[in-house]
């Protein structure tokens, strides 16, 4: 529930993000919906990645490979 962290995935996202607490089981069945929802809707059609292009994603990627963005990860975790 880092502020700081919350404001660098926002700024990154260029999304508004709002920190939430889930149980792991929990987290685990929302992200299964959400991709059953999306298989049955096309089961051919590429993942949706929330409106992210490969170059954000990369970018994504590279900026979770720096620590304040592992120590969030770990604590959520």
């Amino acid at each position: 529930m880092d502020p700081y962290m919350l404001g660098v995935v926002a700024m990154t996202a260029g999304k508004r993000v709002e920190g939430l607490i889930g149980l792991p089981s929990e987290i685990e069945l929302a992200l299964a919906r959400l991709y059953e929802k999306q298989a049955e809707a096309d089961p051919d059609a590429e993942p949706d990645y929330g409106g992210f292009d490969d170059e954000d994603i990369k970018h994504l990627k590279d900026l979770a490979s720096e620590a304040p963005v592992i120590r969030m990860v770990n604590h959520l975790i």
